[in-house]
């Protein structure tokens, strides 16, 4: 009786440590270097302005623009559902 109430949390923090262990190469890639998983996105429009490709500054164009992409997307659901909100 005692082994098999520690064997099924051990079998659950093994199975859960499989899991977190199966990732992709996108997400493997952007947990190492965030910004330079969003270059292909976001650094071409940087480097457009100005920015010399892997600089301190070319970093921050690559961070702002996110930000404000995932703000614009954000902030239009927020808006639809304030919309439906004070409507109703």
């Amino acid at each position: 009786m005692m082994g098999t109430s520690l064997s099924t949390p051990l079998t659950l923090l093994a199975a859960a440590a499989l899991l977190a262990a199966c990732g992709t190469p996108e997400q493997a890639a952007y947990n190492a270097d965030p910004i330079m998983a969003m270059s292909e996105e976001y650094g071409p429009p940087c480097e457009k302005s100005g920015y010399a490709k892997g600089s301190a500054a070319w970093r921050s164009c690559i961070e702002q623009t996110s930000r404000r992409d995932d703000l614009v997307r954000h902030s239009l659901h927020l808006d639809r559902y304030m919309q439906w909100y004070w409507i109703r």
